[in-house]
């Protein structure tokens, strides 16, 4: 009779546990799915589908020029990469269109000095683009073809966004994402004159981007880089362990009927 009544217990036991366990799966799974699919559609949360306005999120790098790390007059190169890019003059992709509106070729040496908005240039530069931005005015006219510079990423991101103001041929700034084989992924080019913010976005990812900024006889300046790195798989797994462990239900042995207890209490 004690024996049947003690593998009868255990067997409840073991098919609690199960049960038990059955439930911390599919939490664990549910969070884990629910963390891949907002990596997944992070980029539509970030830019929107189809907008030109880029809202900052929680993996989102936003560099305006105005936070110290590089002061007027200096010419831009290395000074991000902490946070994670750096710009070079020119570009070697392939795809990348010579500006129509002249017939000069690229330059060799794109200005990479940083200026300080003041007065009305070209065609003109209105907010969001304030206080430092890159491209001197004093290059204007002086460069040995059309500007253009190249963005690396350290890591992959999954969109980019630009303010580009002072255009006076739209056709000329463009946008341009790179894919790991040098070549072109997707593009943007200025839809107006004045002051526009051109964004890209559901390429997949990528770790290059280039900025034709406008052409020798139209002054372009940028200003307000963004970008959205991709978060990395493991983090997201990391995650949803955290959250299934703080799942878990605390119990103690004290909680639990002990089967020495059950089975005095049957054979009294």
């Amino acid at each position: 009779m004690k024996s049947r009544l003690a593998f009868f217990v255990v067997s409840r036991s073991l098919q609690g546990c199960v049960v038990r366990n059955r439930v911390k799966i599919r939490i664990f799974l549910t969070l884990v799915f629910c963390g891949l699919v907002s990596t997944a559609f992070a980029k539509e949360d970030l830019f929107g589908k189809g907008a030109t306005t880029f809202s900052p999120g929680p993996e989102t790098t936003l560099i305006n020029f105005d936070d110290g790390l590089i002061s007027a007059g200096a010419k831009l190169d290395d000074e991000y990469a902490s946070r994670g890019v750096l710009f070079t003059a020119g570009h070697s992709s392939s795809g990348v269109i010579n500006p129509i509106a002249t017939s000069q070729p690229f330059g060799t040496v794109s200005p990479m000095t940083i200026a300080v908005v003041g007065g009305d240039v070209g065609g003109g530069l209105q907010a969001p683009i304030a206080g430092n931005l890159l491209h001197s005015f004093s290059s204007w006219l002086v460069q040995d073809g059309d500007p253009s510079f190249t963005m690396d990423f350290s890591f992959p991101v999954d969109a980019v966004s630009i303010d580009v103001g002072g255009i006076s041929t739209p056709e000329s700034t463009a946008l341009y994402a790179i894919d790991g084989s040098n070549n072109v992924l997707g593009s943007v080019v200025a839809a107006s004159s004045g002051t526009v913010t051109l964004s890209l976005a559901g390429l997949g990812n990528f770790q290059r981007a280039v900025v034709t900024m406008g052409d020798i006889a139209d002054w372009v300046g940028v200003d307000n880089l963004a970008f959205n790195v991709v978060p990395e798989p493991c983090g997201v797994l990391f995650i949803g362990l955290v959250a299934f462990i703080l799942c878990v239900p605390r119990r103690t042995l004290r909680e639990r009927p002990s089967s020495k207890k059950f089975g005095e209490g049957v054979g009294r």
